[in-house]
């Protein structure tokens, strides 16, 4: 899957002042993963895609570590970021794509951890096997990714999604690079106030247009009153979020 990652970095940029009050979800698999991280001395932890530090918090504040790198392909991101996790003699940010990192031989990480970042990646496999190059002997990679089945309301109405991967898809991957992984799937459904509150929260949270396609408003009013006939409730609209959690060892 080729992403293109000008569009990606300019769409998060943009949201980078709502995103922190608007992207709910991503919270929740943040909490979820830190839960699921093993409590212990870390010597060298690396967030991939720390965003505004919804996570890079929850390390901060419930992780031992001596030193932690933040990084983001946004600078916008990490000027808000560095907000929740001030830089310091423990804690450094590096402003660079996952796919073209770089560390020297002697760069190596007890944990390698990220949220709801690594769909985004055009190589999933290469990402990941550049991971367990990166990790120490036995390190961690902790990492959550939304995956096939999310926005399936919005893929039914327009057609449009995001290549996201198949459980079957994951599985072959992680059981190619690691010796010893664990990978599970979670699900919720949310609802909104209509299909506009919807797409607005997807703009404040850096998601909208990341298909590329530009609707005309033709197109969009198509796209609401298909949406509304097949998923809207008393509760309102309904969309589904499904992702996965991994935890692997190198």
């Amino acid at each position: 899957m080729l992403v293109n990652k000008n569009l990606v970095e300019q769409r998060f940029s943009r949201a980078s002042d709502s995103y922190q009050n608007d992207a709910n979800v991503q919270a929740v698999m943040a909490r979820e993963l830190i839960d699921r991280v093993e409590s212990q001395p870390y010597d060298e932890i690396l967030e991939i895609g720390c965003g505004t530090g919804l996570l890079s918090k929850m390390i901060a504040d419930n992780l031992d570590f001596k030193h932690l790198i933040l990084n983001d392909i946004s600078k916008s991101m990490l000027l808000h970021c560095k907000n929740a996790v001030p830089e310091s003699e423990r804690v450094s940010y590096l402003i660079k794509d996952a796919e073209s990192l770089d560390f020297k031989e002697q760069d190596r990480f007890d944990l390698i951890i990220s949220n709801a970042c690594l769909q985004w990646m055009s190589d999933l496999e290469k990402v990941l096997k550049d991971f367990k190059y990166y990790l120490k002997d036995n390190g961690c990679l902790a990492f959550s990714i939304f995956s096939e089945g999310n926005f399936a309301e919005i893929k039914h109405c327009s057609g449009l999604s995001l290549a996201y991967k198949y459980q079957k898809t994951l599985q072959k991957m992680l059981s190619g690079i690691f010796p010893c992984y664990t990978l599970m799937p979670r699900e919720i459904v949310l609802y909104y106030k209509d299909v506009k509150s919807m797409l607005r929260s997807f703009k404040r949270t850096g998601v909208s247009g990341l298909s590329g396609r530009i609707w005309t408003k033709t197109q969009l009013n198509e796209f609401i009153e298909k949406y509304e006939q097949n998923y809207k409730s008393d509760k309102g609209v309904r969309l589904t979020w499904k992702w996965h959690y991994v935890i692997a060892y190198k």
